[in-house]
């Protein structure tokens, strides 16, 4: 029939309607196919309706309450970090501690761990000569040991050094732990005050005393090692009458503040020893010097006063504002600022 229909001239005609037959037909097949995917998206899926509950899974944080979430674990680790990881800078200390302890008297090796108690309590370095220099009966060494640390401090750049140097002599007990030694001192305005001392019946007690690093305190110690055929408080009492240049910076404190004498044999008992209430040391006093008292006796009268400090015991390691010496300092400098 095709031949046939070929051989009559009808091939041409039939080229165009067998193209346009394949195109109906692959229409045909399209439409059928959306007419499927139609039916099916009907049939199961609607619009209004809810989908369907899945089992519950983890919560699963959204990208923001993570990246929320993450900062703050962040922050935390970071903070935390920073504040154990990083030490707190320890302030510059202000005072230091000196004095000399050597020979075989070991009472006097324990009355100095009181003070070294003190100092590792409120930050004060400690200068402690073990041996002895110069000869002869040794106390030549104080000055001498003064001098040599002061110009130590000198040497270093202004804001690393030392204010002051507290003295303290080897038979004195640190009696109040808890009592700081700036509490002592004169105020900033007071800059011209550089030796802070005490007098008793005897003159210049110069058993503990505050000496202020400055160039002044090392040309008064260097006047003092030169009289060295005097007794060291002689000579320093010789100086300060002599020279007005010294003597003027000179301030004289009662001593209870930093030199009083013990107040029994024991520290238990009351006032024994016949001395006036502002020369002799009570509870809350910084500490209790032994002047006077003879060899055989140091090891148990010393030794009743460090226990008692070792015990710290309330009324002797009262608290600084309990003791009272706040307001009587205060008052004492502002006496002091009067013409």
């Amino acid at each position: 029939m095709v031949n046939i229909l070929h051989s009559q001239g009808y091939g041409n005609l039939l080229r165009p309607a067998s193209h346009v037959a394949l195109a109906l037909f692959g229409i045909l097949g399209v439409l059928s196919l959306l007419s499927m995917l139609s039916n099916y998206s009907l049939k199961n899926v609607s619009l209004s309706s809810q989908p369907a509950v899945m089992p519950s899974a983890p919560s699963v944080p959204t990208a923001s309450a993570v990246h929320i979430e993450s900062n703050t674990t962040t922050s935390s680790a970071i903070a935390t970090t920073t504040t154990s990881s990083v030490p707190t800078a320890t302030p510059q200390p202000v005072v230091g501690k000196v004095s000399m302890v050597y020979g075989d008297l070991m009472v006097f090796y324990r009355a100095l761990e009181s003070h070294e108690e003190h100092a590792h309590r409120h930050n004060y370095p400690m200068f402690v000569l073990r041996q002895k220099v110069l000869e002869g009966d040794g106390v030549w060494n104080k000055p001498l040991k003064l001098l040599t640390t002061i110009v130590e401090e000198l040497e270093k750049p202004e804001g690393e050094r030392l204010q002051w140097l507290f003295w303290f002599d080897g038979d004195t007990v640190l009696m109040n732990l808890n009592l700081p030694l700036e509490i002592f001192l004169p105020p900033p305005d007071l800059a011209d005050v550089n030796v802070l001392l005490s007098r008793d019946w005897n003159g210049i007690n110069n058993g503990n005393f505050f000496i202020r690093v400055h160039p002044q305190s090392v040309n008064l110690l260097n006047a003092v090692l030169a009289w060295p055929l005097m007794n060291p408080d002689s000579a320093l009492t010789h100086v300060l009458e002599e020279n007005e240049e010294f003597s003027r910076g000179v301030v004289y404190c009662p001593s209870r503040w930093f030199n009083p004498y013990k107040r029994s044999d024991n520290g238990e008992l009351p006032i024994t020893e016949g001395l006036p209430a502002d020369m002799i040391v009570h509870p809350g006093d910084l500490l209790v010097h032994f002047a006077g008292v003879p060899g055989e006796a140091r090891e148990p009268v010393m030794g009743a006063y460090i226990k008692i400090s070792a015990e710290e015991r309330p009324d002797w390691s009262a608290p600084v504002e309990e003791t009272g010496y706040t307001n009587e300092t205060a008052r004492f400098w502002q006496r002091h600022r009067e013409p």
